[in-house]
């Protein structure tokens, strides 16, 4: 079984296919070892592609699962051991996982006219909702432009990043959300940071994690690099290191710090 999911603070959620709706599932706890398997009762065609989720609702203590798939969406109680489901007015396309921050699940992905939105799944009401982007992203037409989400020090942050054609250096630009629940749905964006580094032959971009004051980005299949803010320098992480951070089958590094996955002290080669 191939893991393609977010985690939270103590479980990962597994399945069979990243891209494509698949019924079974397992929640797998890293730290005990101990996984439940959960089995989706209702009948969507294997076609459909399906956005993952896993969220903790702190009002009732609860883990929940959310599957996003076109114009409706599932939801797994781990706590009453229930499935149910609930219509969008809106079909939502993408293959993505969310991520758990503050205290719901984001995705990026485009409606139906193509437009790319940020949604988020509030475990309180169990609804799923949409969220403004910052000001400098609503005319997200330029089809070079790459958005996602990533947590930044327990921070929901968004991030775009742009090099489309001949020119050889990416452009990064990463804001953070102000703290609350989807924040009413129009939150405060900070912009935190911007930066450029050198494209990749065939590049595929993640904003990861903070690892003590450096960033964890991922430029490739197989490159990993560290980005100083202060500094404004970046080191590529050599050998083992780097493979141990990727699967062949897994696009989403699991966020944990020195944990499991990730490596305590990672040998690095300063790059230009």
């Amino acid at each position: 079984m191939k893991y393609y999911v977010n985690v939270t603070a103590y479980y990962v959620l597994l399945g069979n296919s990243r891209f494509h709706y698949s019924e079974k599932h397992v929640l797998w706890n890293p730290s005990t070892r101990r996984e439940m398997y959960i089995e989706c009762p209702y009948a969507y065609n294997e076609a459909y592609k399906l956005n993952y989720g896993i969220c903790y609702d702190r009002l009732t203590d609860d883990f929940k699962v959310v599957l996003v798939i076109d114009d409706r969406y599932a939801i797994y109680s781990c706590k009453n051991n229930s499935w149910s489901e609930k219509k969008l007015g809106i079909k939502y396309y993408g293959f993505f996982t969310g991520i758990f921050v503050d205290g719901a699940t984001y995705w990026v992905l485009r409606d139906d006219k193509h437009t790319i939105q940020i949604v988020y799944f509030d475990p309180r009401t169990d609804e799923l909702k949409g969220l403004q982007k910052p000001e400098q992203l609503n005319s997200d037409c330029n089809s070079g432009l790459t958005i996602s989400v990533a947590c930044l020090r327990e921070n929901m942050c968004l991030y775009s990043v742009s090099g489309e054609g001949d020119d050889d250096m990416l452009r990064f630009r990463i804001w953070r959300k102000e703290k609350g629940i989807g924040a009413g749905g129009n939150p405060n964006w900070e912009e935190l940071l911007t930066f450029e580094i050198r494209k990749p032959r065939d590049w595929w971009l993640g904003v990861l994690c903070f690892v003590e004051n450096k960033i964890l980005i991922r430029l490739d299949e197989k490159t990993f690099v560290y980005y100083s803010p202060t500094e404004k320098t970046f080191e590529e992480i050599d050998g083992n290191e780097a493979h141990n951070l990727y699967s062949t089958y897994c696009s989403e590094l699991v966020r944990y710090r020195n944990s499991l996955y990730f490596p305590v002290q990672a040998e690095t080669r300063s790059i230009s």
